[in-house]
């Protein structure tokens, strides 16, 4: 189970994040490659209706990376496009089941598969024939990294982050039993109790943001102007 905060940063705390101090208790994870995406994700609903985002979402994404050479390096993760890139993009169907608390974190059971061009192509072929029809569309540019909380080597994985165009953003999610990859033990919280307070912990430390600054809106009501 991945365990999920987002909230909006400014400059000063996204230098904070790529000049991060061993005084707040975390540290990059230097074996770990710093990488800047882009993805396009389409979500699919039975016939294309919502009134509220699905707890369960269909989602096609494509995503394209690069490796950064050093973390220090400038990125405007508003300004990230596909063209940005040398290397095809990757193609992934994903199957999510989320549930978010009241103060904005997010718990998401996810099922994750590549898809070569051939079964895309199928698969978006199989959704029209059982009606069901892309809902929202967004671009997301971003800088992906890892750190670790320095007393246990807990690691996060964080993503600074624009959807289209808007942010940044920052986005930091952590592992709890019952997540359907393999992970070793310093990426394992021992429970989504503990992610949670790992998270809160990351927060408030680095870039002094708590509970009540986190965003708790989903994308489609982000993108869409609509209050929590």
């Amino acid at each position: 189970m991945e365990v999920e905060m987002k909230a909006w940063v400014s400059p000063v705390q996204v230098d904070k994040l790529l000049n991060l101090e061993k005084s707040t208790g975390f540290v990059f994870v230097y074996f770990l490659s710093i990488e800047k995406l882009y993805k396009k994700d389409v979500y699919y609903s039975f016939n294309g209706d919502v009134l509220k985002e699905p707890k369960r979402i269909i989602r096609i994404r494509t995503e394209n990376s690069a490796l950064i050479e050093q973390y220090k390096e400038t990125v405007d993760v508003c300004k990230i496009s596909p063209t940005d890139f040398t290397y095809p993009a990757k193609t992934y169907l994903t199957v999510k089941e989320r549930h978010t608390d009241e103060s904005g974190i997010e718990t998401n059971n996810e099922y994750e598969s590549i898809l070569d061009k051939e079964t895309e192509n199928t698969l978006t072929k199989v959704l029209e024939i059982a009606n069901f029809k892309p809902y929202f569309t967004k671009s997301k540019g971003s800088i992906s990294f890892h750190v670790k909380r320095i007393s246990d080597n807990k690691t996060l994985h964080c993503e600074i982050v624009a959807v289209n165009g808007l942010g940044p953003l920052l986005e930091v999610e952590v592992f709890a039993p019952g997540s359907k990859y393999d992970i070793v033990e310093d990426y394992m919280c021992e429970s989504v109790a503990d992610a949670k307070e790992l998270l809160k912990e990351f927060f408030w430390k680095v870039v002094q943001i708590n509970e009540d600054g986190l965003e708790k809106r989903p994308w489609p009501d982000i993108i869409n102007g609509l209050t929590s």
